[in-house]
């Protein structure tokens, strides 16, 4: 995996932010603080270290998942940058490279602690590369609104469990605290699966795209079932679940909820 630090070199050192080669594909540019170099300068250090160890969350389970995650990772760049109005990460592929953009003073306006934004990176780091290997493995097949749908589960619900934390064993989602948003995922799945009406399924969809975190059904059921299933069945059952692929992903689960 590769760091590109062109354009928050260009930053720290008062340099014109267009010279960067990859600055023409930030998205929504702005003048970025000149003041706040300190906090660039400790996550640039952080990411480094992100980076050679990647990933910092469940590592082993990772590389169990995906085995060619070594030669896919060549394909994958990491651009640090700032002067992003909007959008603290967002992504572009050519051909088979994708590059993840990371606005670094966006992700410090989350909060005043650097270990919150450590854990910020951590997951949106862990989770698109995670969505990369997955669909570099399973691609969707098509989108018609099943195949969407069990899509979405699976790749999203995966990369979100992976993504949650340092340590899948740790995981709290077992607990009653999670019992309503577990249900609530879990009917809206069931409604949406069941829909046949054409309008109604684009207007799910729809939502899916602009939905917040936890009101996005799809990845939240397809993250607490691939939980339960390794509760259940342990890290061979969720290695056998990955391998099966997403075809019918949805009723497997409601085979065994």
């Amino acid at each position: 995996m590769h760091l590109d630090t062109t354009i928050i070199h260009q930053y720290l050192h008062d340099l014109p932010l267009a010279d960067a080669p990859l600055y023409e594909y930030v998205k929504n540019k702005s003048i970025p603080d000149p003041k706040r170099k300190d906090v660039v300068v400790e996550l640039h250090q952080r990411l480094c270290h992100m980076v050679e160890y990647f990933p910092l969350f469940n590592h082993d389970v990772f590389h169990q998942l995906f085995t060619n995650f070594n030669t896919l990772s060549n394909s994958i760049t990491l651009v640090l940058c700032v002067g992003e109005a909007n959008s603290y990460t967002y992504k572009y592929q050519f051909d088979d490279q994708l590059y993840i953009f990371i606005d670094l003073l966006l992700v410090a306006n989350f909060t005043r602690y650097l270990d919150e934004m450590e854990y910020i990176l951590n997951n949106d780091i862990t989770k698109q590369i995670a969505l990369h290997c997955i669909e570099a493995q399973h691609p969707l097949t098509s989108h018609n609104y099943s195949t969407l749908l069990n899509h979405f589960i699976y790749r999203d619900g995966l990369a979100n469990w992976l993504a949650w934390n340092h340590d899948i064993k740790e995981y709290k989602f077992q607990s009653d605290n999670y019992e309503e948003q577990k249900a609530k995922s879990f009917g809206m799945l069931a409604h949406a699966y069941e829909l046949e009406d054409p309008r109604q399924q684009q207007m799910i969809l729809l939502h899916l795209m602009q939905a917040s975190f936890w009101d996005k059904f799809t990845s939240i059921a397809g993250m607490f079932y691939i939980d339960d299933c390794y509760h259940t069945q342990g890290i061979d059952g969720v290695l056998s679940l990955y391998q099966q692929g997403d075809e019918r992903f949805i009723d497997r689960i409601f085979q065994t909820i």
